[in-house]
């Protein structure tokens, strides 16, 4: 349990909203969200892609807020903190390994997209071929050392880069909406052909960060006071996720294809293009890579303190996962596995509530009475598994798999959290209920 405890920031480590702000706006800047707001705007009207943006990431910035002002308090990141609910081995092989697992897995397939865009890039504007898989282990390296500096250097790197993409992006926006060929025209006259409910578009945007709500935590941390952290989130995950998906909207109506980086290198502008695939890819894969390794870290039990060896197993693993080819194949699971990790927010928002009710019902009984108190709140670490919050976990997992699939309801990830929620605060009450009982 002690181990846990090597991962709470220092006060001297604290951070302001504005550098914060840039992590999430970085991870939000990737060809992805692009190609998903081009297919929202293939069913929605201009008007409904906004709203279902707008929508979609203020759910994931209520949710993602919620973790994060835990992290906040206490100086842990997500997969530490979900040992209130789950316990510490609960934590480290249910949390931890599903998180791990996930960002392992999409950091392959990130640098997997990368290599091989980066590949038919070089041999278009240089005509030098290079394979694919060899572009894929090149920038997999590149990211796994940039995430083996760890916190520093993801901030560091997010003041040059989020910057620069921003430019791009107001600059690729100009450069399509002034275009004579479809161009501003184009967006005024525009009507999606196939209808898509509001709900479903408002799903999909949900479903596009559900997981990297869950790990807030792993950056939020850092946060100097809840009101910063609250800043610094709202200003990276509804205002620039909201912007840059859009933004995949207007380029697909107006100029029919939403890669911005196709649209420079048809503008005459390749060595543009590459750059913007480089720091794209590249932002959004720290934070995978980063995140993995904290969480292949408490999956270990060895502490931040060794932060760098699973930063380097997390990173080539997924790097020779990606070049060899096998993550194509897995997409689907991945995709699986990453609705099945926001119902542990559930669980860690649930022990927070708890805790809440438990402080206003009997606020001289202290934490929870047993394990490592730390941070404010009476935040506790729990020793082992914690029933309660397993069982939480199990059924909204349940939920956001079922929802999402054979009995589609609402948004299978929000359906998972709120299941997960419920049922942990009951199962709480009748589990330190029973506990109290044994006591007398």
């Amino acid at each position: 349990m002690n181990n846990m405890l090597t991962f709470k920031v220092r006060d001297q480590e604290r951070q302001g909203w504005l550098g914060l702000a840039l992590i999430p706006g970085g991870m939000m800047f990737c060809l992805p969200a692009f190609f998903i707001g081009g297919m929202l705007s293939e069913g929605l009207s201009l008007g409904g892609v906004a709203l279902c943006l707008a929508a979609g990431f203020l759910i994931l910035f209520i949710y993602g807020a919620l973790m994060g002002i835990q992290s906040c308090d206490t100086g842990l990141p997500s997969a530490v903190i979900s040992a209130e609910g789950m316990g510490v081995l609960g934590a480290r092989f249910v949390a931890a390994l599903l998180l791990g697992v996930t960002s392992v897995g999409w950091f392959g397939v990130q640098a997997a997209a990368c290599g091989a865009s980066f590949s038919v890039m070089m041999a278009g504007i240089l005509g030098i071929s290079l394979p694919a898989w060899a572009c894929t282990i090149f920038w997999g390296l590149v990211m796994t050392f940039t995430a083996m500096l760890g916190f520093r250097a993801l901030s560091f790197l997010s003041y040059i880069m989020v910057p620069v993409l921003i430019l791009t992006l107001v600059y690729t926006l100009y450069m399509v909406i002034s275009s004579k060929d479809g161009g501003l025209a184009a967006l005024l006259a525009y009507r999606p052909v196939s209808p898509m409910p509001l709900g479903a578009g408002i799903s999909v945007a949900v479903g596009a960060w559900a997981m990297g709500a869950c790990t807030t935590g792993d950056w939020c941390r850092y946060a100097k006071n809840r009101r910063g952290l609250i800043l610094s989130l709202f200003l990276g995950v509804p205002v620039k996720g909201t912007v840059v998906f859009f933004a995949g909207a207007l380029f697909r109506i107006a100029a029919g294809n939403a890669d911005m980086t196709a649209l420079l290198a048809y503008a005459g502008l390749p060595s543009m293009a590459l750059i913007t695939l480089i720091l794209s890819a590249w932002t959004t894969n720290m934070m995978n890579a980063y995140s993995g390794s904290l969480a292949v870290s408490v999956l270990l039990g060895i502490g931040e303190r060794r932060f760098k060896r699973t930063a380097v197993i997390t990173g080539l693993t997924g790097t020779l996962l990606g070049a060899a080819g096998i993550l194509s194949l897995l997409s689907g699971f991945l995709s699986l596995l990453s609705s099945l990790v926001p119902p542990i927010a559930g669980v860690v928002i649930g022990a927070w509530l708890a805790r809440i009710l438990r402080r206003r019902r009997a606020p001289k009984t202290g934490a929870a009475g047993f394990g490592i108190s730390i941070g404010t709140g009476g935040f506790t670490l729990r020793p082992g598994f914690h029933l309660p919050g397993l069982i939480a976990y199990g059924l909204g997992a349940l939920t956001a798999w079922r929802t999402g699939g054979a009995l589609p309801f609402l948004i299978p990830p929000v359906n998972g959290i709120i299941v997960a929620i419920a049922v942990y605060m009951v199962l709480e009450k009748l589990f330190r209920r029973n506990r109290e009982k044994s006591h007398e």
